[in-house]
């Protein structure tokens, strides 16, 4: 393991790339649909994709998503070795540079 994978990053929006909309967005995003607001226009909002607010606001489709997901790929057919090297490579990059920026442990924590 690379000493940088004994890190993680902090769960939160603008820190983890991951995390797209904060919990406090996800509320809203369920408020304004149920006074009527488009998903369309909730995507265009929150400057994400129509999917990502239809998976937050009915999760039994993202779960409904996943498991046929994970049947599907048992061929290997979403695996792209040389993709996934990259990601990792640009990601493992990125935890270095929070790292060097990180005074404080706000960042990153360390795995036990």
């Amino acid at each position: 393991m690379l000493k940088i994978d004994k890190y993680n990053i902090v769960r939160k929006k603008g820190i983890d790339r991951r995390i797209k909309l904060s919990k406090e967005d996800i509320e809203e995003i369920k408020i304004l649909h149920a006074e009527g607001t488009s998903i369309h226009k909730l995507a265009k909002i929150f400057g994400v994709s129509r999917r990502l607010i239809q998976f937050k606001l009915y999760p039994e489709r993202y779960e409904s998503v996943r498991r046929r997901r994970k049947e599907n790929g048992k061929d290997g057919r979403y695996y792209d070795k040389e993709y996934n090297t990259k990601a990792i490579t640009e990601h493992r990059e990125y935890k270095k540079n929070l790292l060097k920026t990180n005074k404080s442990n706000l960042i990153l924590k360390e795995v036990k």
